[in-house]
């Protein structure tokens, strides 16, 4: 996924004040792990956000990113 399609996947790529970025919803997250074979690092890359985000989301979302490793 480019970049460009990862920020309009999650909230258009705006942040809020507090330059967050809005929880994408589990099917965006599901297509980015996919994307990712569930790289966790490659995700949090492609948002730009710190990989304890991500993991926050993907337990938030009861997803599990061994589940898109191959």
């Amino acid at each position: 996924m480019a970049e460009d399609d990862a920020a309009s996947a999650v909230g258009g790529g705006e942040r809020s004040r507090r330059g967050k970025l809005p929880r994408p919803s589990r099917e965006q997250l599901d297509a980015l792990l996919g994307a990712h074979g569930g790289s966790v690092r490659a995700v949090a890359r492609e948002l730009d956000v710190a990989r304890r985000t991500v993991y926050r989301w993907i337990e938030a979302l009861e997803l599990d990113p061994d589940a898109y490793r191959g």
